[in-house]
């Protein structure tokens, strides 16, 4: 029997989704809006800015994209989380 592959994939911290939810909060955009883009359902997009469903981590720069956020809004964000931490 071969080596078994670890699938397991990595996800984002927790604070990710919630902070989704502040950026597109704070640009009046609309939760169906992001389903959209994403190909999802309102539900799916509520779980993943409450938190209730991780994001992959191969997954976060679509999700950024349908948020219009930057990766240097994420690395803003991530650096301040970082900072509030030490």
């Amino acid at each position: 029997m071969g080596k078994r592959q670890n699938t397991k994939r990595r996800r984002v911290d927790p604070w990710v989704g919630p902070w989704l939810q502040g950026y597109r909060e704070e640009r009046a955009i609309a939760r169906d809006v992001i389903a959209s883009r994403l190909r999802r359902d309102l539900s799916a997009v509520s779980r993943l800015e409450t938190g209730a469903s991780a994001i992959a981590a191969d997954d976060l720069p679509v999700v950024l994209a349908a948020y219009g956020a930057t990766p240097d809004d994420f690395a803003s964000a991530a650096a301040s989380r970082r900072g509030r931490a030490a």
